[in-house]
C-alpha cells in the first residue's frame, strides 16, 4: 500500500490478453459426432500455426462408450483457431483444459 492507504502495482510487462490466454491453456478437447470429423479436423490443424497447444479428439462410439485420443503435434491456440474449430463438421464442441 502506498502513502495514503492508495494501493500501487508495479508491472515488469503489458501484453493484450489474447496471447496470454493462449499459453495459458494447455490444450482443447475436440467432442467429434462422427467419425467423419476426424479428417476434417486432420487437414484443419495441418494449415494451422504450430505453437505449444494439444489437441485431443473425443469420439462416441455405440454404446454409449467414448474413445479419447490425444493428437501428435502441437499448436497454437488463438480464440481465431479454437473458432474455427467448433465451426468443423457443422459445429464441434471445443473446450479448454
Amino acid at each position: 500500500q502506498g502513502r495514503g492507504g492508495d494501493i500501487r502495482f508495479i508491472a515488469r510487462s503489458i501484453e493484450p490478453l489474447a496471447p496470454a490466454a493462449e499459453r495459458a491453456a494447455a490444450g482443447v478437447r475436440v467432442r467429434l459426432y462422427d467419425a467423419a470429423s476426424v479428417s476434417d479436423v486432420q487437414k484443419f490443424l495441418a494449415q494451422a500455426p504450430k505453437g505449444r497447444g494439444r489437441v485431443t479428439l473425443q469420439l462416441e462410439l455405440d454404446g454409449g462408450e467414448e474413445a479419447e485420443m490425444e493428437l501428435p503435434g502441437a499448436w497454437q491456440l488463438s480464440e481465431t483457431v479454437k473458432a474455427d474449430l467448433r465451426a468443423l463438421g457443422g459445429g464441434l464442441d471445443v473446450s479448454e483444459y
